[in-house]
């Protein structure tokens, strides 16, 4: 048994990679058209285009993970079966519950290693695409974003630097500098961080103010502080990384930052638990495609079941994002809005895979 369970990962994992293979291209090709139709605005150019399709490879993996694993899990199992394999391992033992718990054995390697990814890879790499692109597109020679700092612009007398992006989404270590016209520093401002607010002045928290009167600084010290910003929307727009970026651990801790200064948190709720709902979609897909396989006709070919699965697959895809606004124009509670898809497509997947059981 522990020789047929092998196998039957091997293969399993072996369909992943395809599955992996086909989806990838395809979606990286759309994103490359849709890259392309901005190209030429700002200092957006074809290179740029490729370079931002290839850094955000990663988080489109993760999307496709639970179609990955439905798609994957469809053409291993179906292969097997047009090789009547699957017959040959029913007749040694091997039980539908055995091939789904060696599907899902195979996933489990699937998700750790997405969850893996999206933690150290994908989060990064698709927020350094998101300034380069954004950087780009602003077309604007005041700003510049990298180079050690999330942002440097200057307006007039007046220059800011943006030292950090707490969580992604929170600018950290803001220094700016008033000059007079003589090119003299006149008012030096630091703030640990700053609550940004868009069309309304930003709160800066951690205030150190320096003002040089005669040469001679002056120095006071705020809580908090309004601040005036000249920065652009596309400007502020280099500060605010997509919800989508973020890691795991980001989202969780932007939710409790948005959560204790009275701020609407459930967008980030909803996407925080639905990364961590990733496991229960994967396997809920693998289980959903093991009776696609043992359960389908002889003379079914491996086309027919991946057609069946990718219908699947869209379908399901389609409820959870309708279910997704619903819930949160109804706010409902981010958990269920998140997990409820998931846990109803696993109830689905193992009353199919018990009946084709039944039937065998």
């Amino acid at each position: 048994m522990k020789t047929a369970e092998r196998y039957l990962m091997r293969a399993v994992a072996g369909g992943f990679v395809v599955a992996a293979a086909v989806l990838l291209p395809l979606f990286s090709f759309i994103d490359l058209i849709e890259q392309l139709d901005d190209t030429g605005q700002g200092n957006y150019h074809s290179a740029q285009a490729f370079a931002y399709v290839g850094l955000i490879l990663p988080r489109r993996l993760i999307e496709l993970g639970p179609f990955i694993a439905l798609l994957g899990t469809t053409v291993a199992l179906g292969g097997l079966a047009s090789h009547r394999e699957l017959t040959a391992l029913r007749s040694v033992g091997v039980s539908p519950g055995g091939i789904a718990l060696a599907a899902l054995k195979a996933g489990v390697l699937l998700i750790l290693l997405l969850a893996a990814i999206d933690q150290l890879v994908a989060s990064p790499l698709q927020q350094h695409a998101f300034g380069m692109r954004a950087t780009a597109l602003s077309g604007d020679s005041n700003a510049e974003s990298g180079s050690g700092a999330a942002l440097w612009a200057r307006r007039g007398d007046r220059l800011l630097r943006v030292g950090a992006l707490r969580l992604g989404r929170i600018p950290a270590d803001i220094e700016i500098f008033h000059f007079n016209a003589e090119g003299h520093l006149v008012r030096y401002i630091h703030a640990d961080y700053a609550e940004i607010h868009h069309r309304a002045p930003w709160r800066l928290n951690t205030v150190l103010v320096k003002a040089f009167m005669a040469g001679t600084p002056v120095t006071t010290r705020h809580a908090s502080m309004v601040w005036q910003t000249f920065l652009t929307p596309a400007q502020i727009g280099l500060l605010e990384k997509p919800a989508e970026s973020l890691s795991p651990v980001q989202l969780y801790g932007y939710v409790q930052y948005l959560r204790s200064t009275g701020q609407s948190s459930a967008v980030y709720a909803v996407m925080l638990w639905q990364k961590l709902g990733l496991p229960l979609t994967a396997a809920a897909m693998i289980l959903l495609a093991v009776p696609f396989s043992i359960g389908a006709p002889r003379g079914a070919s491996i086309g027919s079941r991946i057609a069946l699965g990718a219908i699947a697959g869209l379908g399901v895809y389609l409820a959870d994002q309708i279910i997704v606004n619903m819930g949160l124009l109804l706010d409902l509670s981010p958990p269920l809005i998140a997990l409820g898809p998931g846990a109803v497509l696993l109830a689905v997947a193992l009353a199919a895979l018990g009946k084709s059981a039944a039937r065998r």
